[in-house]
This record gives structure tokens, sequence and C-alpha cells, in this order.
């Protein structure tokens, strides 16, 4: 997910894959420090038969979990970069 703050005081929150009302509780989630799961239903095809499929997905986090914090709890490195000692 990503969000845009214009000069004019316009938000555009826009993430892949998950509701727009799911995207409009960002703030909220932020400030609450928790994580916050989607609900797709979808309707797929497979052998011209049609049936429905419901997907839970973490829609939104307040953490950021996808990153290695160094000592100084200011530089980050993505997980797999050489600096990181094992």
């Amino acid at each position: 997910m990503y969000s845009l703050v214009f000069a004019e005081n316009k938000q555009k929150n826009t993430a892949q894959g998950i509701s727009k009302s799911t995207c409009q509780k960002s703030r909220m989630v932020i400030s609450k420090k928790k994580s916050e799961k989607s609900v797709v239903n979808l309707i797929r095809c497979k052998n011209h038969k049609l049936y429905m499929d419901c997907i839970v997905k973490t829609g939104l986090c307040a953490f950021d979990d996808k990153r290695y914090v160094k000592i100084n709890k200011v530089e980050t490195f993505a997980y797999g970069h050489y600096e990181i000692k094992k």
C-alpha cells in the first residue's frame, strides 16, 4: 500500500488486491498499531464451471516486519542483506 498527500491537503490511498473500504481504514490501523484482515469474495472459473471463492488477506499492517532494524533503531536493511550477520 502507498499513500500520497497532495499540496491541496488531498490524500490518495492505493493498495493492490484490497477493497477501497479497507484502504480508508489506514489511519485507524496505524494509530492503533494493529493489523487489519481483508476478506475478498471472488467468482472464479475452472474448466468452464463457475464457483465462489473466499480469500482472507492481511490487508493493512502497522508493523514493518519485512525489514531488519539495526542496533541504533534508525537504519534498516532488507532481509537477506549481506551486512546482516547470521
